[in-house]
């Protein structure tokens, strides 16, 4: 469901609190006010869906405001077709993965060092099988392949067989696997996809942090067709012969994150009393982050029609955000937190398609009379503020987090609710009706 929120418009671009948000006279008796208290905090994500993704994460990142990152990737190998036969003795030549860039975050010069590893669990393929951010694998404790200190920049497209293939990270596995790949039978791990996930049971590509932490996350097109294992081999009479394996849709593959927020400016933040109401909030991807609002004197309000309720927020200006090389998100959501402290929707999410007031949470740069500038993202609670104060749901308050969190990198400074009133506070502007 949260896919579609891609579909949905983007915020208005007025800078002044109020301006359109009570339109013509639809709310002739409508108050509105924009100073309900805000309680915001930083919180961590505990996981988010790796499965099924557009695109998959891959390196050991840093950055002095949210610390390190860590992003791998398992993956399943299949068969192109069934019952393969050589019909005689085959000798490997060279074995490549090769999966091509969807896109970059950070600093595209950045050198990254990466290994691959041979599962020894199996992955289940089953459709009803769910995949989380925090899942492992166990896998052979030798790579069987790496590549190291490369960049993205320096891989182009490439041609082969006739066939041009986008810019890909190739990196060489051990030539004894291709030999081990060749040495199947047509009645053993060649017979059908089952016998060759039991044979081979996948990968796991994964950062080799030994060597630091870069400026930078790749992100990969698992699902393409062009994503495989290629093995080159020859045979008594033949020359230059390939066999594929794709790692193409048909295939399960998930991401894996880790954090370590411990040097990073964000971990007294995360380390302060729950009471607490900071000033400034972080968010970011990669199952992270996420801001935490919850609303103490909503309840003050007494029995009321919520005409509209906004929450905006805004980036804050932070020497140390590095917005230049780490950019923010293009969509954010604002969502409920439910008793367990998970993520839950609200109505509002879906109630704009329909007419009603849109959701928001696209990026907008605004500029005021005075050439400041601000990154702003609004969204519309007030289905759900509504049914908060009808007391038809209970109040555990709302998380703000990148769109889409599980599988886009991008970070955010965000102004909290325990500001002085400055132009980057967060902030519920709230138009309703008293009712007898």
């Amino acid at each position: 469901m949260l896919l579609i929120l891609g579909a949905l418009q983007g915020c208005r671009d007025d800078l002044s609190i109020g301006k359109n948000l009570i339109p013509g006279s639809d709310y002739l008796n409508a108050i509105f006010t924009d100073t309900l208290t805000l309680k915001t905090k930083t919180v961590r994500e505990d996981s988010l869906s790796a499965r099924d993704l557009s695109q998959y994460l891959l390196g050991a990142s840093i950055d002095e405001v949210f610390g390190k990152s860590y992003s791998a990737i398992y993956t399943q190998v299949r068969l192109s077709t069934a019952g393969i036969s050589f019909n005689d003795t085959a000798f490997v030549d060279s074995v490549v993965l090769s999966i091509p860039y969807a896109t970059y975050y950070g600093d595209k010069n950045a050198f990254h060092f990466i290994r691959v590893y041979r599962l020894t669990d199996t992955i289940n393929a089953s459709s009803d099988i769910k995949y989380f951010s925090n899942q492992t694998f166990s896998a052979e404790p030798v790579a069987i392949g790496q590549r190291l200190h490369f960049s993205t920049s320096a891989d182009s497209s490439f041609t082969e067989d006739n066939v041009t293939y986008s810019p890909a990270m190739r990196i060489r596995l051990d030539t004894a696997l291709g030999q081990d790949v060749l040495n199947q039978t047509p009645d053993g791990a060649f017979k059908s996809n089952t016998d060759f996930k039991n044979y081979f049971k996948g990968l796991l590509i994964a950062p080799d942090t030994s060597f630091g932490f870069t400026k930078g996350k790749i992100g990969l097109n698992v699902r393409s067709d062009q994503s495989f294992l290629v093995v080159y081999y020859h045979t008594p009479n033949t020359t230059s012969k390939k066999l594929r394996l794709p790692l193409n849709s048909n295939a399960v593959y998930f991401n894996y994150h880790n954090h370590n927020y411990i040097v990073s400016l964000i971990s007294q933040s995360l380390c302060s009393p729950s009471s607490f109401s900071d000033s400034l909030v972080y968010v970011q991807g990669m199952a992270g982050v996420k801001g935490k609002i919850t609303l103490p004197t909503l309840q003050n309000l007494g029995r009321v029609l919520v005409n509209k309720a906004e929450i905006e927020i805004t980036r804050a200006v932070n020497k140390f955000a590095d917005d230049s090389l780490f950019a923010v998100p293009e969509q954010m959501i604002c969502i409920a937190a439910d008793s367990n402290g998970n993520n839950a929707f609200i109505p509002d999410q879906l109630l704009s398609l329909s007419g009603q007031p849109e959701y928001g949470g696209k990026k907008v740069t605004i500029t005021d009379a005075l050439g400041h500038t601000y990154v702003r993202y609004r969204f519309s609670i007030a289905a759900q503020l509504q049914l908060i104060i009808d007391q038809k749901k209970t109040d555990y308050g709302f998380y703000l987090l990148s769109f889409p969190s599980n599988q886009l990198a991008n970070r955010i400074v965000l102004g909290g609710g325990n500001r002085s009133g400055d132009n980057y506070q967060m902030k519920l502007n709230l138009a309703y009706t008293k009712l007898k």
